[in-house]
């Protein structure tokens, strides 16, 4: 009910205008040598607090209805009718039925290195007699779950009607030999981490190191994998970095 609000705004707007008009009035008596120049100041400050009063009235009427970004289903209300939240409070989660609801799967770390944004498997809802949909994985945590250990998966199911939030269901994706095979290296080879990227000392065979780019993807307490930037093969420094320098030549000591 934004009754109150809006009686508000109209109250201060009338104060406005009865500030400006009385000041106008003064300002001419001024001009005239009947009224003083403090009294002119001092409905000039009763004006601006009038303008300022009507200003934080109508910000307060702006923002007195909720409005929903799409049309969807009301997932879950967090406020009762008639409560005082502060702002940046949810009062209610929304379910957006344009664009189909999503299907979140917890994966254990060697499942999640697997999976790629983009990557389509087939989900079947038992509660739908085994209904089968395909789903594409749009979004994947970045971090395992700390309590859990888990990675989440987002797949986001097509806009069907017969789907409900809540619904449980299970997800199956066949993997090419070339999507299961990715190259992992140990945390500790990288340096001058940055969004997706970093870099590490490859080693050639004259055993002089050089700092080289490396696209990297998921990353785990012990191992980060290598989207590209170096091949399997290839030998990389996992120790001692911060002593090294591109060009400086070392005596490699290969990992157990």
């Amino acid at each position: 009910d934004t009754s109150t609000v809006s009686a508000n705004l109209e109250a201060v707007r009338a104060e406005q205008d009865r500030a400006e008009a009385q000041l106008a009035r003064f300002q001419k008596l001024y001009a005239d040598g009947w009224v003083t120049k403090a009294q002119v100041e001092q409905l000039e400050a009763a004006a601006r607090s009038a303008r300022a009063q009507v200003k934080s009235a109508g910000f307060a009427s702006r923002t007195a209805q909720i409005l929903a970004p799409t049309s969807g289903v009301i997932l879950e209300r967090n406020v009762n009718a008639g409560q005082i939240v502060s702002a940046g409070t949810p009062v209610m989660i929304l379910g957006e039925t344009a664009s189909g609801l999503v299907l979140r799967v917890p994966m254990t770390d060697k499942q999640a290195r697997r999976v790629r944004v983009g990557m389509v498997g087939t989900i079947t809802i038992p509660a739908l007699e085994n209904r089968s949909f395909d789903a594409r994985i749009y979004e994947m945590d970045a971090s395992a779950d700390s309590r859990t250990g888990s990675f989440e998966v987002n797949f986001l199911l097509p806009a069907e009607a017969a789907l409900r939030s809540g619904m449980i269901g299970s997800v199956r994706m066949t993997l090419t030999r070339n999507e299961s095979e990715q190259l992992e290296v140990p945390v500790t080879a990288l340096f001058d981490l940055r969004a997706e990227e970093g870099l590490v000392y490859v080693v050639d065979k004259n055993n002089k190191v050089a700092a080289r780019n490396v696209q990297i993807g998921r990353l785990t307490d012990s191992e980060v994998e290598i989207l590209s930037g170096v091949k399997a093969g290839e030998t990389i420094v996992v120790a001692g970095l911060e002593k090294l320098r591109s060009g400086e030549t070392i005596k490699p000591v290969r990992k157990p």
